[in-house]
């Protein structure tokens, strides 16, 4: 038999019907994979709205706290802030922070019991740099979140 006798002997309907029914699979998948990727997408955008709000109130009330005169540490305002902290520490941070963030907020809450004991070891300098060190921790984990951590400097 040659070439064209094999040719003609295909059945180009059958060929057809199997090369439709490939483009129909690969465009269910694609939608699937478009899908899933959108899904995934939204759901890093909730995440990441959610951190940015946990993020920004601890930062804020760490700055507070941070640049507190130590003579102030046993104030209402202070106590007050010490214990919003605290709240935030055992509570929304367990479950939106990540792990440099909790190890931060660790650092930071040693740092204020001892910054309150008025021990000579943390100052106001050391209770900045805590204060800076769980910005940027909180920073990064949100560059995280959104997969953009190559861009932090």
């Amino acid at each position: 038999m040659k070439f064209h006798e094999n040719v003609k002997s295909w059945n180009w309907d059958a060929i057809a019907k199997i090369g439709a029914g490939l483009v129909t699979a690969v465009t269910i998948m694609t939608g699937v994979v478009q899908y899933r990727d959108q899904a995934e997408r939204q759901y890093r955008q909730k995440v990441y709205d959610e951190q940015f709000t946990l993020y920004a109130e601890i930062t804020t009330l760490a700055a507070r706290l941070s640049t507190t005169p130590q003579d102030s540490v046993q104030s209402a305002a202070f106590v007050g802030m010490s214990t919003d902290f605290d709240y935030l520490y055992y509570g929304k941070s367990v479950m939106l922070g990540d792990s440099a963030v909790g190890r931060a907020m660790n650092q930071f809450k040693d740092a204020i019991e001892k910054y309150t004991a008025g021990t000579p070891e943390v100052g106001p300098r050391e209770m900045k740099n805590c204060s800076t060190n769980l910005g940027l921790a909180c920073r990064s984990s949100l560059a995280r979140t959104q997969g953009m951590e190559n861009l932090l400097y």
